[in-house]
């Protein structure tokens, strides 16, 4: 039974199964032949370089090299999966020539051209040098503030190394510039220090810091004909009339506050206990009270206050001068509607 089983898979279809594996055949003979034939292809090769101690290259040089190689592909494969480098040893400033030979991976393989072909090497011994540090700022103050205490570097000078050549030219190292329009306060900021050159680097820290105190100034200000007002006293009651009624009236407040308070916040007044009591004048001392407990009075022209007591002969004076200047008021009104 077990013999005619396999008889019949081995003759069923026979004609069928053998076109497969003639098929089968040519697939496997043209991969075969294909990863077998050489192609031209280029490839990146990274350098791997060795310095003495203590030296570093100065001058602009390739990262990589591209070879280009005439191989199979299986070959190509090969050398792609094994990440080849080129190797170069230095000990002083050089011109080195690349070939083949070089790449002890390719040497099965025929390499056609490698770019660049030479490669300079210029190599400096690495020194360090201490410098000094220039403070460097920008933009004024915000208006109304200025320094109390200057902006003074917490350090002084700064360690910097690098290739001889870069490092005897280097006289001086600056900070990143303060913007002096966005400090207010008394406070220490962080500046970071700047190198011009690539190949420079700072030993320990790459920034400083600068301290500094800011004030607010202070300003004048002059405010006129302010109104005063009389307390605790009803003068046409008591028959008293003040000479002058207006003052002047000159403070002294910060920057910030100057366009805060208008004239009209600011209170002038006489306080006229006993009013009753005056004499025939009367000087009363005017006193202020401010918005703003940061604003400061200068002076007050005048000062005081004269109060006459008026008597019969004034008081109808004093009537007469009023029923004028109702009259006169009216009179103007009248020219202005005409």
């Amino acid at each position: 039974m077990l013999i005619k089983t396999i008889y019949n898979l081995l003759i069923k279809n026979l004609h069928l199964k053998i076109i497969s594996v003639i098929l089968a055949f040519i697939v496997f003979l043209a991969v075969h032949i294909n990863n077998n034939k050489e192609v031209i292809q280029s490839l990146d090769i990274d350098l791997s370089l060795s310095l003495p101690k203590n030296n570093m290259i100065v001058n602009k040089i390739p990262r990589k090299v591209s070879v280009v190689l005439k191989a199979s592909l299986t070959e190509i494969k090969r050398i792609k999966k094994e990440n080849i480098v080129l190797p170069i040893k230095l000990k002083k400033s050089q011109t080195i020539i690349l070939n083949e030979y070089n790449i002890p991976e390719l040497k099965d393989v025929s390499v056609i051209q490698i770019l660049p072909k030479t490669i300079d090497f210029v190599i400096e011994k690495i020194v360090e040098k201490e410098v000094p540090i220039q403070f460097n700022t920008v933009n004024e103050l915000p208006a109304g503030y200025r320094y109390k205490k200057k902006p003074r570097l917490n350090d002084k000078f700064v360690t910097v190394i690098g290739p001889k050549s870069s490092i005897d030219l280097l006289k001086k190292v600056y900070t990143e510039p303060l913007n002096q329009a966005e400090i207010i306060g008394s406070e220490s900021k962080i500046l970071k220090l700047k190198l011009e050159s690539s190949l420079l680097r700072f030993k320990n820290k790459r920034e400083t810091s600068v301290s500094y105190e800011i004030i607010e100034e202070y300003t004048t200000k002059e405010m006129k004909e302010i109104k005063v007002k009389f307390l605790n006293c009803e003068l046409d009651k008591n028959n008293i009339k003040p000479l002058k009624d207006t003052v002047k009236l000159v403070v002294k407040m910060p920057y910030s506050l100057k366009d805060k308070f208008p004239q009209n916040d600011f209170f002038v007044y006489a306080d006229l206990k006993d009013c009753s009591k005056f004499e025939y004048l009367t000087s009363i001392k005017l006193s202020v009270a401010v918005p703003h407990k940061k604003i400061l009075v200068k002076y007050i022209i005048p000062d005081t206050i004269i109060l006459k007591k008026l008597h019969k002969k004034d008081l109808k004076k004093d009537l007469h001068n009023k029923i004028n200047k109702i009259e006169n008021e009216g009179n103007n009104k009248k020219k202005e509607n005409k």
